[in-house]
């Protein structure tokens, strides 16, 4: 199965969405962005919003937050 099938079938599957450290657990894949990117050049449409996260030096970092449109 390709990283894009894997991403696809977890957005379709959950109601949330997904961070890049979430396509990392979750999925294994490593460059969420470059999935992303594909998933949309075939026509599916994703948002990307973005959300504030605490790092581990609890210092507040912005991250993306991927979520498919139904």
């Amino acid at each position: 199965m390709t990283q894009e099938k894997r991403a696809l079938r977890y957005f379709q599957t959950h109601k949330r969405g997904l961070t890049p450290l979430d396509f990392w657990q979750k999925l294994g894949i490593y460059r969420a962005s470059d999935v992303v990117y594909k998933l949309r050049k075939n026509g599916h449409i994703i948002t990307t919003d973005y959300i504030n996260v605490t790092n581990q030096y609890d210092e507040t970092c912005r991250v993306a937050y991927y979520t498919l449109e139904k």
